[in-house]
Order: structure tokens, then C-alpha cells, then sequence
């Protein structure tokens, strides 16, 4: 099942965040960029809005700007499926049973993309005030 992880508070408003690479996700939001390092325990390293790193260029940003395509099917064939109206992002299996419903909370409604991470292990949710991010265990 996928169990979520409790994060520290990264941010206010959330432009756009990375589909998870290497344990960790990066994350525009109006204050910054701030990179999120999942392993061993959640840690948020901020930096300015203009600021860049050469070892960013692995993120792939999703979300508003709509830059990449979220991973909606893992290795699993588990297939995503966000419903922002009722706030639930329903995990299926292969077969189109529901393996797992995680409710979460949009405080805007605007925008709301769910994606897996590169490995497979990770799953978030990124609406615009909040970001949810589970592991399988």
C-alpha cells in the first residue's frame, strides 16, 4: 500500500514540481525553488527564484506549466487517477479494480496533477498549496 510520508512545510503556492528522480523532487513555487531530498527522512534545501544547479537538468517539471507528462502507470501496470473535484486519486489495477482511494485536500481547485516517480517506489499528488507524497510499503 502506498503510505504517505509527513513533509515539513516547503511552501505557500506551488507553481510546478518534478516527477521524483533519485529520491528527491525538485519544486517552483512563488517564494523559490526548493528541493525536496526524501532519504533517510524529508529535508527542504530553498533557494532563490533565479537560482540554478547544473545536477536540476534530471528534473522533470510537471503541473501548471505543463512542461512533461506525469508517469501514470508504474512498472506494475497501476494506473492513476486524479479526481480533483472529489479530492481522491484512485490507484487500479491492470484488471480496473481500485487497489487503493487517497483523499487529500485542495484548497484552490485550479490546478492538481498525481504522478509516480522514475523508480516506481514514489507517488505524489501537487495541487497548489500542497504537495502529498506517499511510498510504496
Amino acid at each position: 500500500m502506498w503510505e504517505e510520508i509527513g513533509l515539513p512545510y516547503i511552501f505557500e503556492r506551488m507553481r510546478n514540481f518534478s516527477i521524483p528522480v533519485d529520491d528527491q523532487i525538485l519544486i517552483e513555487s512563488y517564494e523559490g525553488m526548493h528541493l525536496l531530498e526524501l532519504l533517510p527522512v524529508p529535508r527542504i534545501t530553498i533557494y532563490d527564484e533565479d537560482h540554478f544547479e547544473p545536477g536540476w537538468k534530471k528534473f522533470e517539471m510537471v503541473s501548471l506549466d505543463e512542461y512533461a507528462e506525469p508517469f501514470l502507470l508504474n512498472a506494475r501496470d497501476e494506473l492513476l487517477s486524479l479526481d480533483l473535484e472529489q479530492e481522491v486519486l484512485t490507484v487500479r489495477s491492470p484488471d480496473g479494480s481500485v487497489i487503493q482511494e487517497i483523499k487529500f485536500n485542495d484548497l484552490s481547485g485550479d490546478w492538481g496533477v498525481a504522478t509516480y516517480s522514475v523508480c516506481g517506489k514514489w507517488l505524489v499528488i501537487g495541487v497548489p498549496y500542497n504537495l502529498y507524497v506517499y511510498r510504496w510499503e
